[in-house]
């Protein structure tokens, strides 16, 4: 067992978000039987901005990036989610030369519960090696509010 930590920092707006975070900050190392090994660094980079349509309502359009690199290889995820009444939501996403992803869900407040499906698109997969993987996703978003402080009026009277 080694110590380690991560941090990470997410935005979130009306329309969009971005997200910056580093894992294995440490890079412990230790030995596992003889073999030794050292944990590397991992960054991640991710944006992306929701497209409203006068015309329809009810659809939200969500494209985005996700970035994954530890400095000697990267992986891009490019992505596109549609949310049907902020309830309902579908997606399909690519990640470079290695696999496509289709990914369904449902928000219920706080609450999602999602499913998707990477389908191995790189070498790997097509010699037989991999035939995809499944995911379950379940999240729960807190509700911050910030309250802002009132602003002190300044008069000349006072000063």
């Amino acid at each position: 067992m080694l110590f380690d930590f991560s941090l990470g920092g997410y935005l979130s707006h009306d329309q969009y978000y971005a997200g910056l975070s580093v894992s294995q900050m440490r890079q412990a190392s230790g030995t596992i039987g003889q073999a030794g090994y050292k944990l590397k660094r991992h960054y991640y980079l991710t944006g992306g901005y929701t497209f409203r349509f006068p015309s329809l309502p009810a659809y939200e359009f969500t494209p985005s990036l996700f970035v994954k690199s530890d400095l000697t290889s990267t992986q891009l995820d490019i992505n596109t989610l549609v949310t049907y009444n902020q309830k309902f939501w579908g997606g399909l996403s690519y990640r470079l030369n290695d696999a496509m992803v289709a990914m369904v869900g449902l928000k219920i407040d706080q609450y999602s519960v999602g499913y998707a499906y990477d389908f191995t698109i790189s070498p790997m997969g097509r010699n037989g090696r991999s035939f995809g993987s499944h995911e379950i996703m379940l999240r729960y978003c807190f509700q911050l509010e910030v309250e802002k402080l009132p602003q002190p009026h300044r008069t000349v009277r006072f000063l």
